[in-house]
């Protein structure tokens, strides 16, 4: 069966596990229960919360416009309103496909493309900020499974998942420190296939030669540069906090620090998960950490406005994919996931 067919297949799949985990989380907590509390919300308060989440997503943007900087002449970089909305769609493409912290790439990759930003220095932008933005998800995740087992928190279980997310971040460090060092992550591998006489391997070696070398460069062209890009990361990882203590309180709840930390950090350990928008896993992880804390908070009404703001975001995003003609966008994307 080719991969054209699997790829609906799983994605079905998975979307129907996830719904069938959240309409038993929705039936256990209790319909009226749900919606009185989401009504309780208010609108100005949800609207104030996307207006935070605006704010970090411009954070976002601003470190990706930094990289790309470092790669293209001041002219030649899109303004900062268009690399805005392309980061929107890729946030659009990857909330509705599994694997949402890296599925959207492709489709920035191609948007750029489309502004006349070559391949090659796209993907290495591309890939550079979504490599720094996982390091900092990463020890921020770590941060709040260390925390909750200094603190001893009854029902949450830190070891496996510390030993993942240690192995990701291993992993992580390895890929920064060989392009730092120069050698590349996964150049070592392209020169021996630059050998082989079949074109399309030959090109693509190469390819990712070069893009590994762009990458490089970066790393080791300023270190203020690299200080502000991880400064960005760190701010915008650690918002999350923020609308934490921001959502908590207009549910009539005021957490502790420990609290806010543990809330924001662990629930996005699922995000991993190759379910489109951690459908279902996303709202058990909110039951299962508030339940640990003791917060008498309802996670299906929670996460609710969670979502309801991601709508908002993926309206945005899916409008400008759209607009730049959404297919030419997806096939470009596919192909570039497939050749680097």
């Amino acid at each position: 069966m080719s991969r054209k067919i699997w790829r609906p297949i799983f994605f079905c799949l998975t979307f129907v596990i996830g719904g069938i985990l959240l309409l038993w989380l929705v039936e256990r907590a209790g319909w009226q229960e749900i919606l009185t509390q989401i009504f309780a919300f208010g609108l100005l308060p949800f609207l104030g919360y996307v207006g935070i989440s605006f704010v970090n997503f411009l954070v976002y943007v601003w470190r990706w416009r930094v990289i790309l900087q470092a790669h293209l002449p001041k002219k030649d970089v899109p303004s900062f309103w268009r690399l805005f909305l392309h980061r929107m769609s890729g946030y659009a493409v990857g909330y509705l496909t599994p694997a949402a912290q890296v599925a959207g790439e492709p489709a920035r990759i191609a948007m750029l493309a489309l502004d006349g930003v070559p391949v090659k220095i796209g993907t290495s932008a591309v890939t550079l900020d979504i490599a720094f933005e996982l390091v900092s998800f990463v020890l921020f995740v770590m941060a709040g499974f260390g925390f909750a087992a200094l603190q001893n928190f009854q029902g949450i279980d830190t070891s496996v998942a510390i030993g993942i997310l240690i192995f990701l971040f291993g992993g992580l460090m390895l890929f920064f420190a060989t392009l730092v060092w120069g050698h590349g992550f996964l150049s070592p591998v392209a020169r021996r296939l630059l050998a082989i006489r079949w074109k399309f391997i030959s090109r693509t070696a190469q390819q990712l030669i070069e893009m590994e070398s762009l990458m490089s460069a970066f790393l080791r062209k300023s270190r203020w540069i690299l200080l502000f890009v991880l400064l960005c990361s760190f701010v915008t990882i650690g918002f999350r906090v923020v609308e934490m203590y921001y959502l908590s309180y207009f549910f009539g709840i005021l957490l502790t620090p420990g609290q806010a930390f543990l809330s924001a950090t662990i629930p996005g350990l699922v995000l991993f998960l190759p379910i489109p928008g951690g459908l279902g896993l996303y709202e058990g992880s909110y039951t299962s950490i508030f339940a640990a804390l003791n917060l008498p908070l309802n996670a299906v009404a929670f996460t609710f406005i969670v979502r309801l703001r991601d709508i908002v975001f993926i309206a945005i995003g899916l409008i400008h994919l759209l607009q730049q003609g959404g297919k030419a966008v997806i096939k470009k994307g596919s192909s570039y996931e497939k050749s680097v």
